[in-house]
């Protein structure tokens, strides 16, 4: 029970008392005696914030109590608006993919205090959104959106923990692998044209992620060893990559086009390597339902299964972290393998 003495209150560590219709905190942290207004002239309100500084402070979460002055009267929405101005973790597609989720968010939390945006809260528009029919894969976007923002607010001193972080992510069903046919890759490779066709091309023939060409660089491609190092990976792991002779005419190209510009580039195609747009148009007008750039990546490791390249050779150029996710390319092949003896009884 907090105890009254001479019109000041004492709340375990914290002293109350009242200044000019204002409560104040009176604290000791290491940095020496602290003294916080409450911003409030109602008791029961000062008591309450006392009490979280005082847990604060057994804790030894100084920081905590620091954060909470900086956060007061900031609003998710204005978080948000300094993420999208000073978060620099994301590629332009991933800001392109996600910025529709960070608006959603807005619409749902947009006027809400930094300090009652609690895990509670969250976990309970993570639990609606599921009710309304959001797919396990929707509700991760979300979760791992918002831990993002959270993650950005915590280190420019906005909030003192992550309230998603104790909120896991579902489990997702695994997906298969989709590759091309060879039928539509021909198809597909027709409708694109110059650049488009040319990252494209080079995906299929190493499988390298949309983000790894985007980061591409001239120091990264060995002309002499006909090899490609990919520096920059999703599991932070190098790996080298022979080149085929298609791949190497069509970066001998794009390397002569780029001595002969003004300014020569450092990247082999910088943001051209974006073509998410381009091969979804491109799979329309070939008549191929849900083309995208990372069926190519699925095409180039499906086509070294079936032509019985050794599972960790396969995962060595795809760099596979896990050699589960290799293993999808051989049950892949094996599936392709029953339809083709299946369709000799047909």
């Amino acid at each position: 029970m907090p105890r009254k003495t001479d019109s000041v209150y004492e709340i375990g560590q914290v002293r109350l008392r009242k200044r000019e219709n204002r409560w104040q905190a009176l604290y000791t942290t290491p940095e020496g005696r602290q003294r916080k207004s409450l911003k409030t002239p109602y008791l029961e309100i000062a008591k309450t914030k006392a009490r979280e500084i005082d847990e604060a402070l057994s804790r030894g979460d100084y920081e905590s109590i620091a954060s909470h002055s900086r956060s007061h009267g900031m609003t998710f929405s204005d978080l948000c608006d300094e993420f999208r101005t000073n978060y620099k973790g994301w590629a332009p597609s991933t800001w392109a993919s996600t910025g529709p989720t960070i608006n959603v968010l807005v619409e749902a939390f947009g006027d809400t205090s930094l300090a009652k945006l609690s895990t509670r809260a969250i976990e309970g528009y993570l639990a609606r959104k599921q009710d309304e029919g959001w797919s396990v894969a929707s509700y991760n976007r979300c979760r791992s959106c918002l831990s993002t923002i959270f993650g950005s607010g915590i280190r420019w001193g906005y909030l003192p923990r992550n309230p998603v972080e104790p909120i896991s992510m579902l489990r997702e069903q695994e997906k298969l692998p989709k590759p091309y046919s060879e039928e539509e890759l021909g198809r597909l490779l027709g409708k694109l044209h110059g650049t488009s066709k040319d990252v494209a091309s080079i995906a299929v023939d190493t499988g390298m992620r949309k983000g790894e060409l985007r980061r591409l660089r001239w120091n990264d491609v060995d002309f002499d060893k006909s090899m490609i190092r990919v520096q920059h990976t999703k599991n932070k792991t190098p790996r080298e990559i022979p080149m085929t002779h298609r791949v190497r005419e069509i970066l001998e190209r794009h390397r002569t086009e780029n001595a002969a510009g003004k300014v020569a580039s450092l990247s082999v195609f910088g943001n051209a390597a974006d073509i998410l747009k381009a091969v979804r148009m491109a799979g329309e007008e070939a008549g191929i339902s849900s083309a995208t750039v990372h069926r190519l990546r699925d095409t180039f490791c499906t086509r070294l299964a079936d032509r019985g390249v050794q599972v960790d050779r396969i995962r060595a150029l795809a760099g596979h972290s896990d050699i589960r996710m290799t293993l999808r390319y051989t049950e892949t092949r094996e599936a392709g393998l029953r339809e083709a003896i299946a369709a000799l009884e047909a």
